[in-house]
């Protein structure tokens, strides 16, 4: 009878035993896919990469004079974002003046996997027509950064220009445009010039999409704007 006693109570331990093995094992299995679920859903923002005009898609490829094209990979998908400016002239015969004209493009182009082309989903256009004086519009800073500052995987895509047509000592019009997906943000200013005795221009306005936007994203921009928004006169 003691050696049943014995043999029950070992094969109860040995239930018990079983038991807590196959939870903790089920809870680490448990823990584990959680894990990776994580893992999995955190999206990324790849590193921007410059392209060639000749290695652009088809469809993709700019009018005019090239000025960059870059490409990244992100949570929406494949991008292609291409930069050009595109200069005219002509004779006003009237008044004996030569009017020049510039035209800025900035085009977004997203992969459309089931056709595996790719879309155009914003353009930024901006330009001077028929200016007399001295004419200036073009990019500038690094012409397009990207970033993702709010760290939800949609690239924040950045570009600034300057433009004027001045017969003086002036600042040029400065923008700092933002898009993340196709929600766009605008920094509107002058830069800042420091021929005279007193500064001029150097301001800027944030529209309503950057005053509701991460206060991260708000401080990338005023860096941007900071680091671009001098100047220079030969």
């Amino acid at each position: 009878m003691k050696n049943y006693t014995y043999f029950i109570a070992a094969l109860t331990g040995f239930f018990l035993l079983s038991c807590s093995e196959q939870s903790d094992t089920a809870e680490k299995d448990d823990s584990t896919q959680k894990k990776e679920e994580v893992a999995e859903v955190k999206p990324t923002v790849s590193v921007l990469k410059s392209v060639e005009r000749k290695a652009l898609p088809n469809g993709t490829k700019p009018d005019g004079t090239f000025v960059y094209a870059g490409e990244w990979d992100d949570a929406e998908g494949k991008h292609i974002v291409t930069l050009a400016r595109v200069f005219s002239s002509r004779e006003d015969r009237e008044y004996d003046v030569t009017l020049e004209s510039i035209h800025l493009y900035a085009r977004h182009f997203l992969l459309d996997t089931t056709t595996n082309t790719y879309k155009e989903t914003w353009k930024i256009k901006e330009f001077i027509n028929d200016c007399e004086f001295d004419l200036t519009a073009e990019f500038i800073g690094s012409a397009i950064q990207i970033s993702d500052e709010n760290n939800n995987g949609i690239a924040e895509v950045w570009t600034m220009y300057k433009t004027a047509c001045r017969s003086d000592v002036s600042p040029c019009a400065l923008k700092l445009i933002m898009y993340e997906g196709t929600q766009k943000h605008a920094m509107r200013g002058s830069m800042r010039i420091d021929v005279l005795e007193e500064p001029m221009g150097g301001e800027y306005k944030f529209d309503n999409a950057f005053v509701q936007s991460d206060k991260a994203i708000q401080a990338y921009a005023k860096k941007l704007w900071e680091a671009n928004k001098n100047e220079g006169f030969n």
